[in-house]
């Protein structure tokens, strides 16, 4: 931190058409250094162990559940919880409910290593999926909900990266 506290100087930066706006980079404080940043979804699986495959009719249409577990996952979560645990520095930037999955979500990356210093907390529910398995072939069937007031939109990211640009490209020149 004190080494980048004396290599930055401080930019002018063009502000409008006339005129600058001095900013005092060097105050600022440097992020910490990840060796993958994660951008995308994290979900609950709700796991059920079937003796057989449900079909719609027949013997097969009602079963007893074998065992069930809950597991914290989806894509980007996953990919992150598995750099951490090869040594990697991991970061998510994503969205999270504020309910028990969301809660369980965030509660399995932090004990992975998982930075979430980027998380973006929704007032609304998790995303989670019911798994149901077959346990004498391995088969899955998924089902979810299409929740769409967790997401992130892109026009938040795109307003992310208009605010940062600025501040990155000074950063840029700062080093070379």
């Amino acid at each position: 931190m004190d080494r980048f506290r004396q290599d930055v100087k401080p930019h002018r930066l063009p502000r409008g058409g006339s005129g600058f706006n001095c900013i005092r980079i060097c105050e600022m404080i440097q992020p910490p250094a990840l060796d993958v940043l994660g951008l995308g979804e994290s979900s609950v699986d709700h796991v059920n162990l079937l003796p057989t495959a449900p079909l719609a009719r027949g013997t097969a249409s009602k079963l007893r559940i074998s065992s069930a577990f809950d597991a914290a996952g989806g894509q980007i979560a996953s990919m992150l919880a598995a750099c951490s645990g090869l040594g990697l520095r991991a970061g998510y930037l994503g969205p999270l409910g504020n309910d028990d999955n969301g809660r369980l979500i965030r509660s399995e990356l932090e004990r992975r290593g998982v930075d979430l210093s980027n998380v973006v907390v929704r007032d609304a529910p998790a995303r989670f999926a019911i798994i149901l398995v077959d346990e004498s072939t391995g088969e899955r069937l998924t089902a979810f909900a299409n929740q769409a007031a967790i997401a992130l939109h892109n026009a938040q990211l795109y307003r992310t990266e208009f605010e940062n640009r600025e501040l990155a490209e000074a950063l840029r020149d700062s080093t070379a």
